[in-house]
């Protein structure tokens, strides 16, 4: 397990930081969560996690003067660092003294474990010590495997069950690693993969079919109402508004 400090001088983020995931799940174990950069700095050289995630702004020492101390004399941590203000300084300034990513506040869930992942990622191949064309050999399979991962989701995105964890246990692949190789391989996550693929699909059949839009929903692997959000989520307008206007566009054409 990697060992995560986590610090912000907000109690309620604290403890939203520890259950906005399950870290166990992604060979993650929480040492210490603090308010205080001090305290988090004395607890960091006694026992020195892989990872620590912090917030930037803080009374007393901030989030910056935090990496630059523990960066000195604990180069191989990681750091996260989180912030409510979108300003390139802070940016600059924290990956000028070592953070390893820089995320604004409200956390986006998916967008942590995609780090989370490529961090533990890292740290197996640097504990396996390969040699650098092994790497190469083991990411070109990799590779290989997932664009087999992605054939079998275009062939299966009409079922509902289809998610990340069961295609893992398919191609017996650990999900974590599996997660982080389907990033770097598509540019995407897995979600939003499968999100696109889905609803191409129900674009063409409002504007090919003259399916119900429950049908089309169930269709493409969607159930109850989580198609309308998701639908409007991707192309900014009702499935029923859409389906009008690409009608209208292929009339014009036609």
């Amino acid at each position: 397990m990697l060992k995560v400090i986590i610090i912000d001088d907000e109690k309620i983020i604290l403890k939203g930081m520890m259950k906005i995931i399950n870290w166990e799940s992604l060979g993650y174990t929480i040492i210490g969560a603090y308010t205080n950069v001090s305290l988090a700095i004395n607890k960091a050289l006694e026992n020195p996690p892989d990872v620590i995630i912090t917030d930037i702004v803080m009374p007393g020492k901030d989030g910056l003067e935090l990496i630059r101390i523990l960066k000195e004399k604990l180069p191989s941590i990681k750091f996260i660092v989180l912030s409510a203000y979108d300003l390139f300084e802070y940016a600059r300034k924290a990956l000028k003294y070592g953070a390893y990513r820089y995320m604004l506040k409200p956390i986006d869930k998916n967008e942590l474990i995609e780090i989370l992942n490529e961090i533990r990622y890292l740290e197996k191949r640097n504990e396996q010590d390969l040699p650098h064309n092994q790497i190469m050999d083991d990411l070109i399979s990799d590779t290989n495997t997932i664009n087999e991962v992605i054939k079998y989701i275009t062939t299966n995105y009409r079922k509902k069950e289809l998610k990340l964890n069961s295609i893992a246990e398919k191609y017996y692949i650990n999900y974590s690693y599996l997660s982080f190789m389907f990033k770097k391989v598509t540019g995407v996550n897995f979600n939003e993969y499968l999100l696109n693929i889905r609803m191409e699909e129900a674009k063409k059949l409002l504007v090919n079919t003259n399916l119900s839009i429950k049908e089309i929903a169930r269709y493409v692997g969607y159930s109850g109402k989580n198609f309308f959000p998701a639908f409007k989520k991707q192309f900014g307008i009702s499935p029923n508004a859409l389906r009008k206007e690409l009608k209208q566009e292929k009339e014009k054409i036609g």
